[in-house]
């Protein structure tokens, strides 16, 4: 349980702050020995064993992998970089992505394509997101921050299918 407490909406910039505060906290006050820091949404689940993802983040130990969105997978050098950088780079960025709307979203990528990590970004998604909108997605002056209707949808049993596919995949 994070120490700090904040305020954190979809899309707002405390999210960030309250990200890289709990990573300060792993380093610092946990002391944990970990080598990578896997970041999820409220709608992500784990679908993989934990000893496979361990297998397979072990192919890849010095790799980032970030995505466009919030879920990242983020080595510990890369992870003690944004929480505690304190170069030009990073200084004006935590400046700039305080002003920005899902800073989350943009803040590591920007980051790691900037700076020693670039060659360390892998190129890979290890998402698998429910984005069949059959309807499509419109505008219909919704006034909630979930880009117009177009969030992903809930998987249902008649989805496992999918599932069944994504497991024979290690």
């Amino acid at each position: 349980m994070a120490k700090n407490r904040y305020r954190t909406t979809w899309g707002a910039t405390t999210l960030l702050t309250a990200e890289l505060d709990v990573y300060k906290q792993l380093i610092e006050d946990l002391k944990w020995n970990f080598s990578f820091v896997i970041t999820l949404s409220e709608s992500d689940f784990p679908t993989k064993p934990i000893e496979v993802l361990s297998e397979f983040l072990s192919m890849f130990p010095n790799q980032n992998f970030v995505s466009g969105n919030i879920p990242n997978i983020s080595n510990r050098d890369f992870i003690q970089y944004v929480a505690y950088g304190d170069d030009e780079l990073i200084r004006g960025l935590r400046f700039a992505f305080n002003y920005t709307a899902m800073p989350c979203e943009s803040f590591y990528h920007t980051v790691l394509i900037n700076r020693i990590y670039c060659d360390s970004h892998v190129r890979m998604n290890l998402r698998m997101v429910n984005w069949d909108r059959r309807r499509g997605c419109t505008c219909y002056n919704m006034d909630v921050s979930d880009l117009c209707g177009c969030s992903p949808l809930i998987y249902r049993i008649t989805d496992k299918r999918k599932f069944a596919v994504s497991s024979s995949i290690n």
